[in-house]
């Protein structure tokens, strides 16, 4: 082999999903990558399970395209990765073939953040197969209306969540102050907003009558505790247990109050 063939091929050695979206977006988006042939070595042993293989991400990039992998990383995002919880039920599988066949383009998601919440609501919005939705709180109060036994893990997320979320990720571009999108300073530290809203609804909660029938909200038997709600006056504990929210707030009031040591 010569040095110049040698130079034109690169070998990438590594397990991680997030390592194969990036070289198959950056293929298209880097004229040095686009000149070479990239293949990525995986795998660890001989065995079936994790078998030593080296994949062609160019040849790969080429079939699906640029456009394809143009949206691969906000496909990765929205989906689950790392950073971000997947939507309950909805594997990649089944997700990556309604990507490709309704052919939604995300290439354009985290330029522009007004842009970004409208492109990732748009595939959330397939996911769940309800297209005739204009938001996701809508989305949650149909599919609850559909089954009354759904559990909050099961809805999409709220609309105030998921605009916080995309906010706080186009936020910290250089160009942008984050306390504009997504982000509080707290002394020399920035941090992340979240929603103050509830997580299910009022409406929703009488609809499925998400109360809790126990006066002990220390237990699991405690269904709002479980599904990350605070109780309510129409609870069996009136309030008056420790997963109260005037409990935090008298809480958060008495560490405000500490002095500093």
């Amino acid at each position: 082999m010569t040095n110049e063939m040698a130079a034109n091929k690169i070998v990438v050695k590594s397990d991680d999903t997030d390592v194969l979206i990036l070289l198959l977006y950056y293929y298209w988006n880097d004229r040095q990558l686009n000149s070479c042939k990239i293949f990525m070595g995986k795998g660890h042993s001989i065995t079936s399970t994790n078998k030593k293989r080296f994949i062609p991400v160019h040849l790969l990039a080429e079939v699906l395209g640029k456009s394809i992998c143009g949206g691969l990383p906000a496909f990765h995002a929205l989906t689950g990765c790392d950073t971000t919880n997947a939507f309950f039920k909805i594997g990649k599988k089944s997700a990556w073939q309604l990507f490709h066949r309704k052919n939604i383009d995300l290439q354009d998601f985290g330029k522009i953040i007004e842009n970004s919440i409208n492109i990732g609501r748009k595939l959330i919005v397939h996911l769940y197969r309800k297209e005739k939705c204009e938001n996701l709180d809508e989305i949650r109060l149909m599919l609850t209306k559909e089954d009354t036994k759904k559990s909050a893990k099961e809805l999409p997320p709220t609309e105030d969540s998921f605009k916080l979320h995309a906010q706080s990720h186009n936020g910290m571009r250089e160009e942008m102050d984050p306390q504009d999108y997504g982000w509080m300073k707290n002394k020399d530290m920035l941090i992340p907003k979240f929603s103050t809203k509830p997580p299910i609804p009022d409406e929703i909660r009488k609809l499925i009558s998400l109360f809790c029938t126990e006066k002990n909200c220390n237990t699991t038997k405690c269904v709002c505790k479980t599904e990350g709600m605070f109780c309510s006056l129409e609870c069996k504990c009136s309030m008056s247990c420790t997963n109260s929210p005037n409990l935090e707030e008298e809480e958060e009031e008495e560490d405000i109050s500490k002095p500093l040591e």
